[in-house]
């Protein structure tokens, strides 16, 4: 299973990479998500890797399905990266 098809929990945290040697700069991902992800001068991304906000996540998981080479990928974020505590 790829890490494009893995299903990441609906409510856990997520935060954008790109695999930089699968994109091809087609932009698809800045057209769609333009909050997070801008174009260097020859047209590649450049990703804000913060945690998305959960009101954003639909649009950033819908950049990560539209990417024609699967180059952006949506991580889930580990609990200490968030600020988050466990509870015992």
């Amino acid at each position: 299973m790829t890490v494009r098809e893995q299903r990441l929990d609906d409510e856990a945290p997520v935060a954008l990479a790109i695999d930089m040697i699968r994109c091809d700069g087609h932009g698809i991902c800045a057209w769609l998500f333009p909050d997070r992800i801008t174009l260097d001068r020859w047209g590649f991304p450049l990703v804000d890797r913060s945690p998305v906000a959960h009101e954003d996540r639909n649009r950033a998981m819908r950049a990560v399905r539209a990417c024609p080479r699967a180059a952006l990928i949506a991580n889930t974020v580990p609990a200490a990266r968030t600020g988050a505590t466990v509870q015992p």
